[in-house]
């Protein structure tokens, strides 16, 4: 059994029916590209109850193009794979193939993924979440295509995209559709504040919200805490250098957070997501119903390419602002992930030495291992290089491993 097990189908909603994110290392699977769904995948491992608003008219096809067929504005989509590099490539896949100029409301897609941190793509990785605890409890790193801030996703996240035309673009009616749900098949009251978050009870942030607009299109994502493990998300989210980094990047703002589960016990995330579906699916009217598919090269011709961009770590790490980190003894300006100038506080080392660093580490990624074997090369300058490359080391460390 793999997928959301209930969505296997082509589904018709006969009568109206309704539905329901948190605060917006290296990556551990950087030689994942695409993969078959995993059995313990939280909706995959177990089946969903509740169906009888629901009527199954015939079941999805594996074949190729059947996927592709699925795929069409109207169409409430549901991703196998726990990959969140297949992912964002699938949202991505979807924004930049489908039309959406003869439809309302455009369509919806939904995915959970294994252990990761996202972050907006004007962000800085180092800034905002702890690269050695993401390392040590095997938490990716991607970020995304939207702006927005910093979010932790694991199996009991929910991430939902609304994808459709620029003209008719909302986000406070999505988010009210999702409140709907809550208050309606969980008493849950819930209400989008001033910054589109998701709040309950007045304080706790459920959900937050990023988006992308292009000329014609535009998308609006936000992910769902079903029930998330809170205290991993705090360890990586949780930096103390901001006092010692100088950056102009999109900050994350941070806000209290609870589970759904913690509200309402009942809540459960394949049952949510069938309810997010239906509701949708029963505003948009179009008849195209729900599928689940397969993230594959032969269903969606191009998606292996956009995967493996969104592994790289010119994207992951190149792609940030330029920043400023100091320490005692250094200041070193980095920019799109590499070294641009060190400078030293006070009189420290040898001029020559960080003359020739300037010169050796200009453009070399801003990480330990290539600052060693950038100055290991050097043999002959070794000890006159020697404690500058510690000082370096100690920056890298401020930003990485606090």
């Amino acid at each position: 059994m793999s997928g959301f097990p209930w969505l296997g189908v082509i589904l018709c909603i006969c009568s109206s029916v309704s539905v329901a994110w948190a605060d917006d290392t290296l990556a551990a699977e950087a030689d994942h590209t695409i993969e078959a769904p995993s059995a313990s995948h939280p909706i995959v491992s177990r089946r969903c109850r509740e169906t009888s608003t629901m009527v199954f008219l015939t079941r999805l096809s594996r074949c190729p193009t059947a996927a592709v067929a699925a795929v069409r504005p109207g169409s409430v989509l549901i991703s196998r794979s726990p990959c969140i590099y297949s992912n964002l490539a699938l949202e991505t896949w979807l924004f930049e193939r489908l039309e959406f100029a003869d439809v309302e409301r455009g369509m919806l897609f939904m995915w959970t993924n294994r252990p990761c941190v996202v972050i907006g793509r004007h962000q800085n990785p180092w800034f905002e979440a702890n690269l050695k605890r993401m390392s040590e409890l095997n938490v990716a790193i991607a970020r995304r295509n939207s702006g927005g801030g910093t979010v932790y996703h694991d199996q009991g996240n929910l991430n939902v995209s609304f994808l459709g035309p620029k003209a008719t673009y909302n986000r406070k009616r999505n988010l009210h559709m999702i409140c709907t749900v809550l208050k309606r098949h969980y008493g849950i009251s819930a209400e989008p504040n001033e910054r589109d978050d998701i709040i309950v009870d007045g304080k706790y942030k459920v959900s937050g919200t990023a988006s992308k607009l292009a000329h014609r299109k535009a998308y609006h994502h936000c992910t769902l805490l079903v029930n998330v493990d809170k205290a991993v998300l705090g360890e990586v989210l949780q930096n103390s250098c901001e006092h010692q980094v100088e950056t102009k990047s999109t900050r994350s703002v941070r806000a209290e957070t609870i589970n759904l589960t913690d509200v309402a016990p009942q809540v459960e995330m394949c049952a949510l997501a069938r309810r997010l579906g239906e509701q949708f699916a029963s505003e948009v009217q179009t008849g195209a119903g729900l599928r689940e598919v397969d993230v594959t090269e032969e269903a969606f011709p191009g998606v292996t390419n956009m995967t493996r961009q969104l592994q790289d770590w010119e994207w992951q790490f190149g792609w940030t602002p330029r920043f400023k980190i100091s320490t005692d003894k250094l200041v070193v300006c980095v920019y799109h992930g590499r070294i641009e100038n060190i400078t030293e506080v006070g009189a420290r080392f040898e001029a020559s030495a960080l003359g020739l660093a300037n010169i050796v580490l200009r453009g070399k990624k801003f990480t330990i291992e290539e600052i060693t074997a950038v100055l290991g090369r050097l043999d002959s300058q070794r000890d006159r290089l020697s404690p500058l490359q510690d000082a370096l080391i100690e920056c890298v460390n401020v930003v990485s491993y606090t």
